[in-house]
């Protein structure tokens, strides 16, 4: 019976959390998985310690000749991968033991979600617990509501169908702010395949100065390119213009209420939506944050919405 799913890291650099992160793919209850680690020019004993581990305690292999950007590492090993399914990790963070027999158990009920992540909790540098990192939304519908505001799904706690990350044009690269995955879940959307997150924390998440995710938000460049990625989905997976998109995230449409309901409408139509998304709370929120101080009739729209039916 061929192997079912390969877990896929990228690394530069990893210690000193590398070797936990490894042990807690060694602690995975569901065993049919095999590594391909990535390694993109470490000089800091990464390569000595994922030949450590593999294939003497973990089957896979380790690739030391191809240093990519993070984008195209990712890309590389989607393409490389021969099992049905990639689990992603990032090199310093911590799976749960259940991880993988959880994922797998849905995805095996679930023959249509193509990206499947959890709730992440987040840890420091010494592995102290820090709370919960966001609340992320369970269905396909919510998590496409929740894309006009934010990336809602963790991709540390990715479980993905390879076949479906080819046929959407597999992961880019967007160094050095490092949004492949939220770009990856857009295009993924726009050609109606499905996405889902479980409500169980499955993965620890590190917060740490020197990780590649901290170095973009500091830089202030994260939330630049994430509205780039946004406006080039718009037109298909939101009905509207990249330039419309970029003037509610702005706050600058004169009446976001106009747009916001073309929105909502094309998600109900084009997106086959079975609920209203005026009576979600997810594209209310959303909503929300798109509508300027002076625009009134929008709050308005926003708060008669919000308010309890039935």
């Amino acid at each position: 019976m061929p192997t079912r799913v390969t877990w896929m890291i990228p690394v530069l650099n990893g210690m000193p959390y590398f070797p936990l992160t490894l042990a807690s793919i060694e602690a995975q209850t569901f065993k049919d998985f095999r590594v391909i680690i990535w390694d993109n020019g470490s000089t800091d004993g990464t390569i000595e310690e994922a030949r450590r581990w593999i294939p003497s305690r973990i089957p896979g292999r380790v690739v030391t000749d191809r240093p990519l950007p993070l984008g195209l590492a990712r890309a590389a090993m989607v393409a490389e991968c021969d099992t049905e399914f990639g689990a992603l990790i990032y090199a310093d963070d911590v799976n749960l033991p259940e991880r993988l027999a959880r994922q797998m158990a849905f995805m095996q009920d679930n023959p249509d979600v193509a990206v499947l992540g959890s709730q992440l909790r987040k840890i420091d540098s010494a592995g102290n617990d820090l709370g919960q990192l966001v609340d992320y939304p369970l269905s396909h519908e919510l998590i496409v509501q929740e894309m006009l505001r934010s990336n809602p799904i963790g991709q540390p706690a990715v479980l993905l169908r390879c076949a479906a990350v080819l046929a959407a044009g597999n992961y880019r690269d967007f160094s050095p702010t490092h949004v492949e995955d939220y770009d990856l879940w857009l295009r993924m959307a726009a050609m109606n395949f499905r996405l889902a997150n479980l409500p169980e924390t499955l993965v620890q998440y590190r917060i740490h100065s020197s990780s590649t995710t901290q170095k973009s938000i500091n830089a202030k460049r994260l939330d630049a390119e994430m509205l780039r990625r946004l406006q080039q989905a718009a037109p298909e997976l939101f009905g509207c213009s990249g330039e419309t998109i970029k003037r509610l995230r702005e706050k600058r449409h004169p009446i976001a209420a106009i747009p916001l309901m073309k929105i909502a409408r094309h998600l109900r139509i084009a997106r086959k939506v079975k609920a209203n998304p005026w009576r979600s709370s997810t594209f209310c929120r959303a909503a929300s944050e798109m509508i300027g101080p002076y625009d009134l009739l929008s709050r308005i729209a926003v708060w008669i919405a919000r308010r309890p039916h039935g």
